[in-house]
């Protein structure tokens, strides 16, 4: 079906199964009718060449002009008029052609419906905690809101706050609380934020994904392409893409930062390849540390004229996260500063990362060693839900194994007095050089940083709030022995 995407001028064409969905955007009234016309003629060719039948009664047609005098339009498909319509269902989406959004009624009457089941679940009869109660209200109503937040940030302000009245009764009937118990304190005692900020933060989740697929994405070119539709939304307000794209800017992050997600190479299918993490005698915490530093001497000594031992290491502080790299054969000493936003599991992973594409270029034995045994186990269970920079470093490996006689990765227990280790641990510990700087950062830690500082947001909200002084001891950021988190049978 590929030949059915030659689609010319601004129309685009999506597939799904058996059903297509054409559609074109511009300012010129006549020129799109024209093109979307022209598009509907290629198809009919197409269905023609392939023997397709077509049921243009089946069709629909949907004019989103906000044009009160556009004359109505009147495409054609194998020379058979399509129906218009005002508003269409489509894979579980409601499009309309009118100001009101059918869909946001629709999930409001789904929300009252829930709210129901709420009052009944919430009775002190049934005697169900209000934590369970708050899990479900989460999984049921507001992820039937967050489905297709991404497209609900287009929505006007005062559109996107009808969902909230149902979210917030829901929270109230929960936690046992009054009608007239304030906003503020309310979403502080369930640790919940607005919808509003919550599809926000969906938003830059989403983005930073999409951002990170780029060519596996089907919505690549909408956010790599500057003049999309995405980032001109409104003169007067901007839209959720555009603020995070700055945003990332503020953090001196660009789009090319982010690591690009990449298929999981092969790496298993070579045999150069070795990973230890319990199998070696010295590779056990509980072991004392003199014994451990013993074993593992015996046990590395021997390989040091035959092999190129690479240590690496990650460290992360308030001050700075960095990376070591030593390689005692070489007389290689480096260490290399991150982004502060960077976890100390990706760290250890690009300390790795960097070793092999920087220092493994030679028809040689190689000893990886490294303290972070989530990494190797990341590596040892790769797949296509890895995190990014497991998938790069995996890439990365597959092609030093076509050079490398043999691989070995080796799990090394932390801090206990083993030389190489503890030195380059100090190395990673020290100040790089201002040059020294790598850029890179995936997708899930700018998540976990969005998710954090939405969480400060919240607080800093609450901590300004006149309700505070009295509730000092809620808090967005931890849970606390809440009385509403007791029995309800017992609080009643």
């Amino acid at each position: 079906m590929s030949d059915i995407f030659e689609i010319q001028h601004d129309s685009h064409l999506l597939v799904f199964a058996d059903d297509i969905f054409l559609y074109n955007c511009g300012a010129n009234w006549n020129k799109t009718i024209g093109e979307m016309q022209e598009s509907l003629n290629k198809i009919s060719v197409w269905c023609k060449k392939w023997k397709l039948a077509t049921s243009p009664e089946k069709s629909s047609l949907i004019n989103f002009s906000r044009k009160r005098s556009t004359i109505p339009p009147l495409l054609k498909i194998c020379d058979k008029p399509i129906p218009e319509v005002k508003s269409l269902k489509k894979i579980s989406w409601v499009l309309s052609s009118t100001p009101i959004s059918p869909g946001k009624i629709i999930l409001s009457q789904k929300g009252f419906k829930y709210l129901n089941a709420i009052k009944a679940l919430s009775s002190p009869k049934i005697g169900t905690r209000s934590d369970h109660l708050l899990n479900i209200i989460n999984a049921i109503i507001r992820s039937m809101f967050d489905y297709g937040c991404q497209l609900f940030s287009f929505s006007s302000n005062s559109n996107r706050q009808k969902l909230e009245p149902i979210y917030n009764a829901a929270l109230r009937l929960s936690l046992g609380l009054p009608r007239n118990t304030p906003l503020d304190l309310l979403r502080a005692e369930s640790m919940n934020g607005s919808i509003n900020t919550r599809h926000n933060f969906l938003c830059q989740k989403f983005i930073t994904k999409q951002i990170a697929l780029k060519d596996w994405s089907p919505n690549a070119r909408l956010f790599w392409n500057i003049n999309s539709i995405f980032y001109k939304y409104r003169e007067k307000e901007i839209s959720i893409f555009q603020k995070t794209i700055n945003l990332l800017q503020e953090l001196c992050i660009s789009k090319a930062d982010i690591l690009q997600w990449i298929p999981p190479a092969p790496i298993y299918e070579n045999r150069k390849i070795n990973i230890y993490t319990h199998e070696l005698p010295f590779q056990n915490n509980n072991l004392p540390d003199d014994i451990v530093q013993n074993m593992f001497n015996d046990y590395i000594q021997p390989k040091f004229n035959n092999n190129i031992i690479i240590a690496t290491d990650g460290s992360k502080n308030t001050n700075q996260t960095s990376i070591g790299i030593l390689i005692p054969k070489k007389k290689i000493r480096q260490n290399f500063i991150l982004k502060e936003m960077i976890s100390i599991f990706t760290a250890e992973a690009i300390a790795i990362w960097t070793a092999l594409k920087n220092w493994v270029s030679e028809t040689e034995n190689y000893i990886i060693l490294t303290d972070s045994l989530s990494v190797l186990k990341s590596i040892q269970n790769i797949n296509r839900k890895s995190n990014t920079i497991i998938l790069n470093l995996s890439s990365t490996l597959h092609q030093c194994l076509q050079i490398a006689q043999s691989i070995t990765f080796i799990w090394v227990p932390a801090h206990k007095g083993i030389g190489i280790n503890e030195e380059v641990d100090k190395l990673a510990k020290a100040s790089p050089e201002p040059w020294n700087i790598i850029s890179w950062i995936t997708w899930e830690d700018l998540l976990t940083y969005f998710k954090k500082q939405h969480k400060i947001k919240s607080e800093e909200i609450w901590k300004k709030s006149k309700r505070h002084k009295n509730y000092f001891y809620i808090s967005h950021l931890e849970k606390w022995n809440r009385q509403a988190a007791k029995n309800r049978i017992q609080k009643f």
